[in-house]
């Protein structure tokens, strides 16, 4: 399996742009349509920027973190604005890219955090994606029909892959007993086809699409999630925390203070279809921005889907009220340890048995409300230091009354030391992760486990096969 960790290091990082560069040279390419390349299943360059506390627009936390710092800063949005910085030249090769599988860059190729797939089944998704968001141009019609013969295979793997699936379109008329010579019989698959045809390209040959589809690539129909930086402070230190490393450990000084305002989001809310607003932290705790609560209400009235992400260690009482008041969806809770030994030594600074405490009570306070959201996912970020107590931790999850854990792989870019990764340990890794499943399923609790994992975890499930068959 090759990973980041293999390919690069962050002193590798190139003094110019090199996805630039790329973007510029491959203006006029020619991506393949044919659909046979694998790329990475990746929606976070359609539908998810990043905002950094200066501006700048990030690809994905990953990338920038193993070296790219620069190739992944798509542009600043307090500079152009985040519409012009969303359907710029450097968004679009990569959305090319991961369309086609052709011309990945280093990092989306090697990602650990992404299932991989056939590209043919990204474009039907994406296309299926446009087109229920109400995307409805020739191109995303062209491109649901070239893949649409395949669309049962589609929906029977999608969901392992980590995608969403999107139905067919149900169009009105009804297909012709008997199609012109040299159409597309295999259309036939797909309602309201002639219609579908009559409405974007003429039939024959030519329904197929021969180009990707333009509002996918420049994004600006396309529903988008953003995650806002809402604070460049934190109350904990976590161990593999890149900005705790540099600022806690090696003493280099922090960048100025920054925290989202109300008038800030509001503009970049003007400038885009917002449908999730996600608060968090640049490496930071969102709860300690005075404005949180107000900005979740305000996404709300906008008619965003609200998330926000933290350690929950400042989720006292008074603040869980305040966030069932303003009408919060989902939050993810950073906890990495099933004791508070191991979560504390992780998460230093923090209280496990306050960060317990006060999910307890926000569940508790559910219910006495009469209320179902916020639906709370923990993020587990998993070690060679908490590594023994995955399995564990799924009993605390049910005991909190947390349906939804995800086991996160270790982004370890930042440190020095790279022993901490868990893809280094299969011993400890394989019957670990299938006993957290098992227990898991047990206990009702939804497990997902970081596709960087499946290869490991399918061999010692396979030895555990051979095993019982011998």
């Amino acid at each position: 399996m090759v990973t980041l960790i293999d390919t690069v290091t962050p002193s590798e990082e190139s003094p110019n742009d090199a996805t630039a560069v790329r973007a510029e040279a491959l203006k006029n390419h020619v991506y393949p349509l044919d659909g046979t390349k694998r790329t990475p299943l990746c929606m976070l360059a359609f539908t998810t920027p990043c905002q950094e506390p200066d501006g700048s627009i990030r690809l994905c936390s990953a990338s920038s973190t193993f070296g790219y710092a620069r190739e992944t800063n798509m542009g600043n949005a307090q500079k152009i604005g985040m519409a012009e910085v969303w359907a710029g030249e450097k968004y679009r090769h990569i959305r090319k890219s991961l369309m086609t599988g052709d011309q990945l860059e280093p990092y989306c190729a090697a990602c650990e955090y992404r299932f991989h797939g056939e590209a043919w089944m990204f474009q039907l998704h994406l296309a299926l994606f446009a087109y229920s968001s109400g995307v409805r141009d020739a191109e995303t019609l062209g491109l649901i029909r070239r893949w649409c013969d395949r669309y049962a295979e589609y929906a029977a793997q999608a969901p392992d892959l980590g995608l969403e699936v999107h139905p067919l379109p149900e169009l009105d008329r009804p297909a012709p007993a008997e199609p012109r010579k040299g159409g597309l019989t295999r259309l036939m698959h797909f309602p309201g086809w002639r219609q579908a045809a009559a409405d974007s390209l003429e039939l024959g040959e030519t329904t197929f699409n021969t180009a990707l589809p333009e509002s996918i690539i420049a994004g600006r129909e396309l529903p988008v999630y953003i995650d806002f930086n809402t604070l460049n402070r934190c109350n904990v230190s976590c161990i593999m925390c890149p900005p705790a490393v540099l600022h806690d450990d090696k003493g280099v000084a922090r960048d100025e203070y920054y925290r989202l305002s109300l008038e800030e989001f509001t503009e970049i809310c003007g400038a885009m279809n917002v449908k999730t607003a996600h608060f968090v932290g640049a490496y930071a705790e969102p709860l300690l921005n005075k404005d949180i609560f107000d900005l979740i209400a305000l996404a709300k009235s906008k008619g965003a889907f609200t998330a926000i992400t933290t350690n929950a260690t400042p989720l006292v009482p008074a603040f869980a009220e305040k966030l069932l008041d303003a009408g919060l969806d989902m939050m993810t809770v950073s906890l990495h340890g099933a004791t508070a030994k191991t979560a504390e030594s992780i998460m230093r600074k923090s209280s496990f048995e306050r960060v317990v405490a006060n999910l307890k009570h926000l569940q508790k306070r559910k219910k006495e409300r009469g209320m179902t959201k916020p639906d709370v996912f923990i993020n587990f970020v998993s070690q060679r230091a908490n590594v023994e107590e995955i399995p564990d931790f799924m009993n605390l999850a049910h005991e909190m009354g947390v349906e939804h854990v995800h086991i996160i792989h270790l982004i370890d870019g930042g440190l020095d030391d790279k022993s901490t990764n868990l893809i280094y340990y299969p011993e400890l890794l394989g019957p670990a992760i299938v006993e957290a499943k098992r227990r898991a399923k047990a206990l009702g609790v939804n497990a997902y486990i970081s596709p960087a994992y499946t290869e490991i975890v399918s061999a010692y499930e396979a030895s555990l096969n051979g095993a019982g068959a011998a």
